[in-house]
């Protein structure tokens, strides 16, 4: 059975929930940039990323300019600044897109993954990184001269 991840407050260390609805999520993303803890093992010890073949994000930025958002992968509680590996694309504004991440990717062998309908290039930065040792995984944003707002609809 396919497991759901939840978007919780307590995960943002730096950002918030704007609003709730019954199928998206409004997310601030404030000037100094997001950083929202998507999974960390220690919380959610049941779902195990290497269970799956894909991550999907259903995004659309709100704001009128694109915006760059980061997928970041780390193998020991994010204690230090930069991730393992990272997955750095760009999203249009006022275009809802559904971004599937295929962790194969996280063998750090591709440096601009496939492109996909809607969102912007995708480069990859990093070491190989195994799913078995993912500890946490983070979206984020860089710092940027206004604050963003993205809605969220699903994280599967």
């Amino acid at each position: 059975m396919k497991q759901q991840l939840q978007l919780n407050e307590s995960n943002f260390i730096k950002g918030r929930i704007l609003d709730e609805e019954k199928k998206r999520t409004v997310i601030e993303c404030p000037v100094e940039g997001l950083d929202y803890c998507l999974y960390k093992r220690s919380v959610n010890p049941d779902l195990c990323p290497w269970n799956y073949k894909y991550l999907t994000l259903m995004v659309e930025q709100l704001g009128e300019d694109s915006l760059c958002l980061q997928l970041s992968f780390y193998t020991k509680e994010k204690t230090q600044e930069e991730a393992d590996i990272r997955m750095i694309f760009g999203v249009l504004p006022h275009t809802k897109i559904m971004i599937p991440f295929d962790l194969s990717i996280l063998d750090s062998q591709t440096l601009f993954p496939q492109r996909t309908k809607g969102r912007l290039k995708m480069t990859v930065f990093g070491k190989p990184v195994r799913l078995e040792e993912v500890e946490e995984i983070h979206l984020q944003t860089s710092k940027h001269t206004d604050v963003n707002y993205i809605s969220v609809e699903e994280i599967a």
